[in-house]
């Protein structure tokens, strides 16, 4: 029951972060990530799902309310001359609550669901997923997996020359999609933002404004399910439809000059009708509608601060 819960609440994840004065507007820049071999990295990323959906063997929708909390360590296992780079993303805290109430994680099902070796290029194009252990469960919607997480901390795959506010280009993500259901990805650079009179959002070390980006995403799910709600094969009798759309909007901010994402967050909604085909038997519904919606926050994690020594009082 606590594995299949966080499985759906990371399916979902994925089915489904004064006064003001404007910086100075940067030119036409390039962003291209960054990665120094050996040199670990750390993101949080918080989704906080509510929504409506069948649970387990449930005939009716059940409102859900849920928080997830993920930390990923990013290891460049090696980084190519062109700027490309071997990741191993790991696991090192999963957590979850269902209701406002802790939900116990076993935490080696969370290391075999998300751990994932992957090459990048710099733009942040996925050129291989190595592979791994298969998903101790079923995904029944077609281009939804939530091995794929690891696509949130590199959101944005940036075409290969200089862009600035206006520009908008679409691009492949692995985030969402799959051979027979494509899914479409939209990039827009946006105007620096507002900022405090009392000074502006920097990256420490770095004078720039951000680079911000907005993402749009969409998938529709057309699916034909047997007796088991299993994708219909080929000649196999149709028991069910499955339609809707998973959505995405979101802002990713990002320093060029460091090649790293700041921020981000996005909305992720899913609404999706399950329909039978033909009577249904007594203990079934005609349809079901089930409405999901994941504000997902993305955020690195800072390293800890140096131990401070301890001074010893004279005597």
């Amino acid at each position: 029951m606590v594995q299949r819960t966080f499985v759906i609440i990371a399916s979902l994840m994925v089915a489904l972060c004064a006064s003001a004065e404007r910086l100075p507007q940067a030119g036409p820049r390039r962003m291209a990530y960054r990665w120094t071999s050996g040199e670990a990295a750390r993101y949080r990323l918080t989704a906080d799902l509510s929504g409506s959906l069948p649970i387990m063997q449930s005939v009716e929708p059940i409102d859900l309310e849920a928080t997830l909390e993920l930390i990923y360590k990013v290891l460049p296992r090696s980084v190519e001359p062109q700027g490309g780079a071997t990741l191993d993303f790991r696991i090192e805290k999963a957590e979850a609550e269902l209701a406002k109430i802790p939900l116990p994680v076993p935490f080696e099902d969370a290391q075999k669901v998300l751990n994932r070796t992957v090459v990048f290029d710099s733009t942040g194009a996925v050129k291989e997923i190595k592979a791994a252990e298969p998903l101790p469960f079923a995904v029944t919607i077609p281009g939804v997996d939530p091995q794929r997480l690891f696509t949130l901390i590199y959101p944005i795959v940036f075409p290969d020359r200089p862009i600035k506010p206006g520009d908008t280009w679409q691009y492949q993500s692995e985030l969402l999609g799959s051979e027979g259901t494509p899914a479409s990805f939209t990039a827009t650079v946006l105007e620096s933002e507002p900022v405090k009179a009392t000074g502006s959002r920097k990256v420490a070390g770095n004078a720039e404004p951000p680079l911000r980006v907005r993402q749009e995403f969409t998938m529709a799910v057309d699916q034909r399910l047997n007796a088991d709600k299993k994708p219909a094969a080929d000649g196999e009798a149709v028991r069910r439809t499955r339609t809707g759309k998973i959505t995405g909007v979101g802002v990713m901010a990002f320093s060029p000059a460091r090649g790293k994402l700041i921020r981000g967050h996005v909305t992720i909604q899913a609404d999706i009708l399950e329909r039978v085909v033909g009577e249904p038997e007594p203990d079934e519904a005609p349809e079901v509608a089930s409405k999901v919606k994941a504000v997902v926050r993305i955020a690195p994690v800072p390293p800890p601060a140096p131990e401070q020594p301890v001074r010893r009082k004279r005597t």
